[in-house]
């Protein structure tokens, strides 16, 4: 009940500071004005740091002191940090720190934290309690309280994301607290929690307010900090770093995915921009909720993900991992296809980064990486599931296996010709090639490991969950960007401008692909068919509205702004007659398309009479 107080209490408290925050700066005419680099349209206050550390800070200290039931000391040192890195951020958003100057004082108070003991036991369950253990620990402990500070203030891009993203975080990391009965840092969760609720609260879209670097560098240090002072099973060595990393999962695969892209065009990581996860999924189609959606989504994913890795032994955990890092693989590799009007290369490349481009741009790595996971994946699910040995003898198993499941899946992969396949152009004919890449894979594997080791093979049932994983994941993986394309066809329909299609089945098999893919701007509300029979139905997942005969009641009733028509259809007297009508009488715009194969000289001779008309358009107008 007292966290329930502390959370509500925390909320009221964190909304009546902002909302006075907000009145005295628009007041004294103290906001950030917008420009090229920042998503807002419109000035508005920058401090609502302040809001947050105040709320957070007053409410856990009083409910602390009125708690008759305390039994552990105030956690002065612990604050110290939180405080120094807030009065950092505090002094970025009035006079902004160059990079090398924000990352010190991010250095300065991860240092007050590591001196005051707050560090990964990570090293020490594998070393000891010796010397070299505990340089080890304070260094990762370092390094990963300055890379969350970073990657914080890095996805504070959007209105309600940084927000949203920290309150998942810290509800994820009250309840580890709580299951592991630390009653003092669930209380701060609480009071913490509900002062970002009160800050999301006028933060949402449209904000009235942000968080600067004052509450962006505040909420990453600060739950980098509750991240790495948890104590997880000592049972799960993985977990240590694990349960932490996957807490974080979003902040740090946007700060890794900026970075790599503006690398890659020649540009500083360091700078604002508009070209991060979020900006890209509103270029993807989404609306600015919608994106926000989706990426607390992935956050709560993360966050399920911890737990499980937590309440599971080490064994079972790391079938998580390649699961995971091929899903922020494939898809951060669609996201850095969008287009974005920031994008720009900067052409004053150095030799060196010119070639590690064309090294890991130009040689397949998505596949090859991806597909390393999914070999990983797929064996030690296989030997976990199908070969009947011990904990420690399926590990041994694995462990010997993996170079052979490598060589044998690689060099079948290669054979098999997958890597000529540009997964954004596969068709239901690939399918069965995947099927022969999968048992051949199996079978070679199968082989090599008898021969390495007749004594213990792989078993028929392990053999057989080897082969369906690997079919799965190339499925998955190869169709996934068509399933992207399709996903960011339908997002464009609201804002897109809807005609109907009419064409024939052979023509529909290359029509809708263009259209889907160029036609960014327009949306297919339904096809119409010559067929009764398939009225109702699905074709190329577009919905079959009519027949031919019914045309001007489906425009009707649709209220299309346009048609496009096959030229076979549109040559039918029938047809010409509906098609007249409906561009007189109702201004429905009529485009004519036809697939063929012209004779150079025509084309050119076509193109010179196309470039005329275009001329005497011009003088005419």
């Amino acid at each position: 009940m007292i966290y329930l107080a502390s959370f509500l209490f925390s909320f009221i408290v964190g909304i009546l500071i902002l909302v006075l925050l907000i009145r005295l700066l628009s007041w004294l005419n103290i906001t950030d004005q917008p420009r090229q680099d920042r998503w807002h349209r419109s000035p508005t206050p920058k401090f609502g740091g302040i809001g947050i550390f105040l709320s957070a800070l007053i409410v856990f200290s009083v409910v602390y002191a009125l708690n008759p039931e305390r039994s552990e000391p105030f956690p002065a040192t612990l604050l110290l940090g939180m405080g120094l890195i807030f009065l950092f951020g505090f002094i970025d958003d009035i006079k902004a720190f160059p990079p090398v100057g924000k990352l010190i004082t991010q250095i300065i108070a991860a240092s007050v934290a590591v001196f005051f003991g707050y560090t990964t036991n990570f090293f020490s369950v594998r070393l000891g309690e010796t010397f070299l253990a505990q340089i080890l620990n304070s260094a990762v402990s370092l390094f990963w309280l300055v890379a969350i500070t970073n990657a914080m203030n890095l996805l504070d891009n959007m209105d309600g994301l940084a927000g949203g993203i920290s309150l998942i975080v810290c509800f994820f990391l009250g309840y580890f607290f709580w299951d592991s009965g630390d009653t003092l840092m669930i209380l701060f969760c609480a009071s913490l929690g509900g002062a970002i609720l009160g800050f999301l609260f006028l933060n949402f879209p449209p904000a009235k307010i942000f968080m600067g670097d004052s509450g962006s560098q505040f909420l990453g240090y600060t739950l980098a900090l509750l991240a790495i002072a948890r104590l997880p099973q000592a049972s799960n060595v993985f977990a240590i770093l694990g349960v932490p990393t996957l807490l974080f999962t979003l902040p740090l695969a946007d700060t890794l995915f900026v970075t790599v892209t503006r690398w890659y065009r020649g540009e500083s990581p360091f700078k604002g921009g508009r070209d991060h996860t979020s900006h890209r999924l509103i270029a993807f189609g989404l609306s600015e909720r919608q994106t926000l959606w989706v990426l607390y989504s992935i956050a709560v994913v993360g966050g399920i993900a911890a737990v499980v890795v937590e309440a599971l032994n080490y064994t079972l955990s790391l079938i998580l991992l390649p699961v995971i890092i091929a899903f922020l693989l494939i898809f951060t590799t669609y996201l850095s296809g969008v287009k974005i009007t920031s994008q720009s290369v900067n052409d004053q490349e150095t030799k060196l980064r010119k070639i590690l481009i064309k090294f890991f741009l130009g040689r397949n790595l998505l596949d090859v990486l991806v597909d390393g996971l999914l070999i990983c994946f797929s064996l030690y699910l296989a030997v976990i599931l199908g070969m009947p040995l011990s904990v420690e003898r399926q590990i041994e198993f694995f462990v010997q296996t993996l170079p052979l499941a490598f060589i044998s899946g690689y060099l079948t992969f290669y054979v098999t010709q997958i890597y000529r396949d540009l997964w954004r152009h596969l068709k239901v004919e690939n399918i069965y090639r995947y099927v022969q890449t999968a048992v051949l894979a199996t079978v070679i594997l199968w082989i090599v490991r008898f021969l390495f080791d007749n004594r213990q093979s792989m078993t028929l049932t392990a053999s057989l969950i080897y082969g369906a994983m690997l079919f799965l994941g190339l499925m998955l993986t190869r169709f996934s960007f068509r399933a992207f394309d399709a996903l960011s066809a339908r997002t464009q329909t609201s804002k897109a401008q809807g005609f109907l299609v009419y064409a024939s089945e052979e023509t529909l098999e290359f029509l809708i692909p263009y259209l889907l893919n160029t036609g960014k701007d327009m949306s297919i509300i339904g096809l119409i068919t010559d067929q009764e029979m398939q009225v109702g139905k699905r074709v190329y997942d577009l919905q079959v509205l009519g027949s031919a005969s019914q045309l001007n009641e489906l425009v009707e009733k649709y209220q299309p702004q346009g048609l496009i028509v096959d030229a076979l259809k549109a040559n039918l007297p029938e047809v010409r007659v509906q098609l007249d009508s409906l561009t007189h009488e109702r201004q429905v715009w009529v485009k004519v398309v036809q697939f063929d194969l012209v004779d150079y000289q025509k084309f050119g001779a076509m193109d010179h009479i196309r470039r005329k008309d275009d001329h005497s358009d011009e003088k005419n107008n």
